[in-house]
């Protein structure tokens, strides 16, 4: 299981490594599924950074609710929650798990918790009053976690930073899209 971490009607962050096969970076998983209560809709790929293992979708119909992404970076000490799930618990319930950030190096939050990282990669980073800062992408032992960045500038992935692999699902996907990943490609 993976997060989209939705910040505008129609556009939402995950992981790159959900969005592109490991064993061949050149084939697209195609489309990602989401559901807000009982609202669900697909998520088409648009355009990754695996410099911070980012990934930036659309989709084809418009969330329930987004993030609006902060203007500037937390700051180490900082407490920041994570929408995760209790892995190792039966049914793996739903809750917040709550982080402390240690670090900001070249667009990545390195961050600690108390416990086992419960989050899925493409979960949101939200900091004291809920904004986005970051997209949380791995964890090293038991209570180290890595985020891409996305407060201010570090939310957009520029043109030369892009991935430069064929999104092949494109042409087949336009229709399915709805028209949200050609009108999000043409700007």
């Amino acid at each position: 299981m993976a997060h989209v971490c939705p910040y505008t009607a129609h556009l939402a962050y995950t992981s790159r490594h959900v969005v592109v096969d490991s064993e061949d970076s050149t084939s697209w998983f195609i489309p990602l599924t989401w559901q807000q209560g009982g609202k669900w809709g697909s998520m088409f790929p648009l355009y990754t950074d695996a410099r911070r293992d980012l990934a930036v979708g659309c989709s084809d119909d418009s969330f329930l609710r987004w993030f609006e992404r902060a203007q500037g970076p937390p700051k180490p000490g900082d407490k920041l929650t994570v929408p995760a799930y209790r892995w190792l618990e039966p049914g793996a319930p739903r809750h917040r798990a709550e982080v402390t950030v240690v670090e900001i190096v070249g667009g990545m939050i390195r961050y600690e918790l108390a416990r086992r990282m419960p989050a899925s990669s493409g979960a949101c980073l939200l900091n004291e009053d809920g904004l986005l800062v970051g997209v949380h992408d791995w964890a090293i032992g038991p209570g180290t976690g890595f985020a891409a960045a996305v407060w201010g500038e570090w939310g957009e992935i520029p043109p030369q930073w892009r991935d430069e692999e064929p999104l092949g699902w494109i042409a087949a996907g336009l229709a399915a899209s709805q028209g949200c990943a050609l009108a999000e490609l043409a700007e």
